[in-house]
């Protein structure tokens, strides 16, 4: 493990590597009691959070944080019409356990408001580099959604339209899911905390990273894709 840990870290600088290592023990020694808090927040203001992304492959794969992650990720179905007011619960149990909270809407929501106001936001603990990512899943065209802003899709690049790329009515890119993927979830134990998993993991996984099965640095990331905007909809 600790061989596998060095290769991810082979291709920074030096200074990048000190950083991503101290941050990645803070992550781990103080990563469960972080998760406690954001479970309880959740609980008291009527959230049912789930694992995602990186956590989710971590936990499945290796009973833990990946070796390159950096943060802990939870997802929640954004179709809540009591949304606004469980938000303020569930920040006000934040300030109370001593974190912070910060909102990210999306960078381009003055067009994308009509499909969600809020893309994810972030907790964590003040003076310590470690936070919890909460990604929003939208409804649109039929699928389950997780809108990312134009800033992130470099690394994404060969999988996404190119000719989408270039158009001025390009919004970003976003992570597509049939429905049925979160339509059952199971409890499972992550650090110490009981959360919950899809009961589909392994065909969220495959559509997220192709073969997660394999611990490599690049994976094939299906199920994304660039989306546009026009003043009647917005699409795929």
């Amino acid at each position: 493990r600790c061989l596998n840990l060095i290769k991810k870290t082979l291709w920074r600088p030096p200074v990048a590597v000190y950083q991503f290592l101290k941050h990645r023990k803070m992550l781990v020694t103080k990563g469960p009691e972080l998760l406690k808090i954001a479970l309880a927040a959740c609980q008291e203001a009527g959230f049912s959070p789930f694992l995602v992304c990186g956590s989710l492959l971590g936990y499945y794969r290796e009973r833990g944080i990946i070796y390159h992650d950096d943060d802990i990720d939870l997802g929640l179905l954004f179709e809540d019409a009591l949304l606004t007011e469980k938000l303020e619960k569930f920040e006000q149990a934040i300030l109370r356990a001593g974190c912070k909270m910060h909102y990210s809407g999306n960078d381009f929501d003055s067009k994308l408001k009509a499909i969600g106001t809020l893309s994810f936001f972030t907790i964590f603990i003040p003076n310590l580099n470690i936070w919890i990512n909460f990604c929003f899943f939208h409804r649109f065209n039929g699928q389950l959604v997780y809108f990312e802003g134009r800033h992130g899709e470099f690394p994404y690049l060969k999988y996404l339209d190119m000719e989408k790329l270039s158009r001025l009515d390009y919004l970003g890119y976003a992570w597509c899911y049939p429905p049925e993927i979160f339509s059952e979830f199971i409890p499972a134990t992550f650090l110490g905390s009981q959360v919950l998993i899809p009961s589909q993991t392994e065909q969220y996984l495959t559509l997220t990273y192709g073969n997660w099965k394999k611990i490599v640095r690049g994976h094939c990331y299906a199920n994304i894709r660039a989306v546009i905007w026009n003043a009647d909809s917005s699409r795929f």
